[in-house]
């Protein structure tokens, strides 16, 4: 029978696959809170293994652990628990979980949240403004680009790594690839920008996000089209943020031109995405509705 000291025993020698096990095991069968938050502690601490997070999404549906579970969240900084996060806060009266789903907010930093916060928190409750304001200066004043990570089926992830022909954007490599490139009517490319090189990768003929980026967290991900213009120089004619595979936030717009600016001899001249997607936003209703407990508005 495992005890709550165990988890901590796993973490420390490095039994990540019992110590995932175990802590399922624990947040969805067990009556002992004690055992439950334990195991929620030490998954906290796993913050490179997406195995994580569904058990942390189990233990949201448990009203007792769902603070605690957003707690080891924060710790994990996982981008696809924030639509969750923010369906328990609107649908909960609970002040304490309030509070914690702001902490979470704040301790991940997820740029997304910025419409959340404004509509619907600051300003709202005074009680909970000062860590609501915290929160916001947290999302909008970060120093480096927030990582996203894939949201979608698992079957698909796990053959991401094995994917080859991505085209990494230079002009040498678009020039060797322009029949997939230009067209009558060009069709964008699938882009990402992997959060470990900070390289921008097109798809060529591969559509979905995640095999373009190999698996990998993303800091931007989206579609894009190149032309050539009249100096036979190739530049960014159109680019978005829409990856349904991602998530990525209008704000991931600042790491497609640090690309442009700093590593590439494609050209980029523009200041923003050319659409920016959901058109309504992620705190939008009908959008929130197909996340984590999601209720139709």
């Amino acid at each position: 029978m495992v005890s709550p000291t165990d988890f901590g025993t796993y973490l420390v020698s490095g039994d990540t696959d019992s110590l995932l096990q175990e802590g399922y095991e624990a947040v969805a069968s067990s009556s002992d809170v004690q055992l439950q938050r334990s195991a929620l502690a030490a998954l906290g601490q796993l913050p490179d293994d997406r195995r994580v997070f569904p058990i942390l999404l189990k233990a949201m549906e448990n009203e007792a652990l769902a603070g605690d579970a957003l707690l080891a969240l924060a710790g994990v900084k996982d981008s696809r628990g924030l639509f969750a996060a923010i369906n328990l806060y609107k649908q909960s009266q609970d002040p304490s979980l309030h509070q914690r789903v702001l902490q979470y907010i704040h301790a991940t930093g997820d740029p997304r949240a910025v419409e959340f916060l404004t509509s619907d928190v600051i300003g709202k409750n005074e009680a909970l403004d000062d860590v609501a304001r915290s929160a916001y200066h947290a999302v909008t004043t970060r120093d480096d680009h927030f990582r996203y990570r894939f949201v979608g089926r698992e079957s698909l992830y796990a053959d991401a790594s094995q994917v080859t022909g991505q085209i990494m954007v230079t002009a040498r490599n678009l020039d060797a690839n322009a029949r997939l490139i230009e067209n009558e009517e060009p069709k964008p490319q699938t882009y990402v920008i992997p959060a470990v090189s900070k390289m921008m990768f097109v798809g060529g003929t591969i559509h979905e996000h995640v095999l373009v980026a190999g698996g990998e967290d993303v800091l931007a991900a989206g579609e894009i089209r190149f032309q050539r213009g009249d100096d036979g120089l190739w530049h960014v004619e159109y680019v978005n943020n829409r990856s349904n595979g991602y998530l990525p936030g209008w704000q991931s717009f600042g790491a497609v031109r640090e690309f442009f600016e700093g590593h590439t001899d494609v050209k980029l001249e523009k200041d923003r995405f050319d659409e920016a997607f959901p058109k309504h936003g992620y705190n939008d209703g009908d959008f929130l509705a197909l996340q984590p407990f999601g209720k139709n508005p």
